[in-house]
């Protein structure tokens, strides 16, 4: 889309994609609620993901689920655990770490 000549009715879908539209920001909201919720878990948890310090974890309904070295291997692992759903993967800094950052 070319931002000089923007238009609303450009910018509107057709009736078939906003049906696509649609379901996928729903999908999409699903999605938002469940990883607000998985961090919200590690907000009342953070003495459990501590003992994961240096590593990064995958949380999926309130559980730890898998954790590994990097981002990709912990989402690997958890997606084998669990496919088709998207865990909150996240890095738990270690206590130097943590000094780094504030």
């Amino acid at each position: 889309m070319d931002g000089l000549n923007w238009s609303p009715e450009k910018a509107r879908p057709n009736s078939g994609e906003r049906n696509i539209t649609e379901r996928g920001l729903l999908t999409e909201r699903v999605q938002m609620a469940s990883i607000m919720a998985e961090h919200e878990w590690l907000v009342d948890h953070h003495v459990e993901a501590e003992k994961h310090s240096g590593r990064w974890i995958a949380i999926l309904e309130g559980k730890i689920i898998a954790d590994g070295k990097g981002f990709e291997q912990a989402y690997k692992k958890a997606e084998a655990k669990r496919p088709g759903t998207t865990p909150l993967v996240i890095y738990i800094p270690t206590r130097s770490e943590e000094l780094l950052i504030l």
